[in-house]
């Protein structure tokens, strides 16, 4: 009886570890916490699973100098996407070391059907993207597209070393930022990094510049 006592506690410390690291970044790895759906107002806007429409392609941690909305970008960090079945936590591997002092993160988002798609406003590539190869763009498939109203990306903590950036907790339609904390559609989205926790969710800007180098300019909308 004792034996099965301890091995209970044994697999609900074991449990408890793992959910308490499932959101932790290893070193030169980010990790996007989605918001939950259960028992908040996301379950009405956001993606069920991992084979909803939106699917974020990688993601850049920009460095910039300057101040205003035209900003220099000193250090351009890529991060892809590790493949895994985790519906909450979406981890990306980085090239180099983040520096998240003065730093953006961009993150490159592609539509994968089933949803109303809008018009490519940004500068397209098809090999993220694939929106060509997999004909979205043609018209019998425009024409059998409706608007879903749960295929939403929304991210409630952005997570690396030593960097943790949150929102209020699971809150989707927050007055003031919705739907601006909310992806709703395929292209180049950016975010101002902010360490620690704030009262305003993480809201997105889209843009039509994917920086691939250092020295470029970054455009911002203020």
């Amino acid at each position: 009886m004792l034996g099965k006592q301890v091995l209970i506690v044994s697999l609900m410390l074991i449990a408890f570890n793992y959910a308490a690291n499932t959101y932790e970044a290893k070193k030169n790895q980010l990790v996007l916490e989605m918001s939950a759906r259960e028992k908040t107002n996301c379950g009405k806007v956001t993606q069920k699973d991992l084979t909803s429409p939106l699917e974020i392609v990688y993601a850049r941690v920009l460095t910039v100098s300057g101040t205003g909305s035209d900003l220099t970008i000193t250090k351009n960090v890529a991060c892809s996407r590790i493949n895994e079945k985790n519906v909450r936590a979406h981890r990306f591997t980085c090239q180099d070391n983040l520096d998240f002092n003065n730093a953006y993160l961009l993150l490159a988002v592609r539509s994968n059907g089933g949803m109303l798609s809008s018009q490519i406003e940004y500068r397209y590539q098809e090999k993220h993207m694939k929106m060509f190869e997999k004909k979205l763009t043609t018209a019998e498939i425009l024409k059998k597209q409706s608007f879903q109203p749960d295929t939403h990306i929304s991210i409630n903590k952005i997570v690396s070393n030593d960097f943790e950036q949150s929102g209020p907790e699971n809150n989707c339609i927050k007055e003031g930022t919705y739907p601006d904390n909310l992806i709703g559609d395929h292209g180049l989205y950016v975010t101002k990094l902010v360490n620690g926790n704030s009262p305003k969710p993480t809201t997105w800007t889209r843009i039509y510049f994917d920086p691939d180098s250092v020295g470029e300019h970054l455009i911002v909308p203020v």
